[in-house]
C-alpha cells in the first residue's frame, strides 16, 4: 500500500467485488445493480438474475455513461461468473424490496 500512498501506480492482483442490498437513506439517485466487480479496466454491475447488466471501461469512461455489455459478451460472461460464485459464498440476508431496481421516485405514474 505504501506505493499507492506515494502516488505510484500499482496493478490490483485480485478483483474487487461488492454486493449492494440496501439504499442509502435520503439518497434517491443511487440505483445501482446489486452486484459489482472491478477487474483491470473493467467494472461490471449486475443483478443476480441478470435483469440488469452494465459493463464499463473505467479509464475511458470514469462517469460510467457508455454501457459496453452487449459489445463485450465474453468479458461479461467471465466477470459475471466470477461475481456470482463469490456472492454464493456470502451469508444470506435481507435486502430492500427495490434493491437493484432502476426505478426513480420522480418517474410519474399515469392512470
Amino acid at each position: 500500500m505504501s506505493a499507492a500512498w506515494l502516488g505510484q501506480p500499482r496493478e490490483r492482483t485480485k478483483p474487487l467485488m461488492w454486493e449492494w442490498r440496501f439504499g442509502i437513506a435520503g439518497h434517491v439517485i443511487n440505483k445501482s445493480p446489486m452486484l459489482s466487480i472491478r477487474e483491470g479496466k473493467w467494472k461490471l454491475l449486475m443483478n443476480p438474475d441478470r435483469s440488469r447488466v452494465e459493463l464499463y471501461d473505467i479509464p475511458r469512461d470514469p462517469s460510467e455513461l457508455n454501457n459496453l455489455a452487449e459489445r463485450n459478451a465474453q468479458v461479461v460472461e467471465r466477470m459475471s461468473r466470477r461475481v456470482l460464485e463469490w456472492q454464493a459464498t456470502l451469508p444470506k440476508g435481507p435486502a430492500d424490496r427495490d434493491a437493484g431496481s432502476n426505478r426513480y421516485p420522480w418517474a410519474w405514474k399515469t392512470d
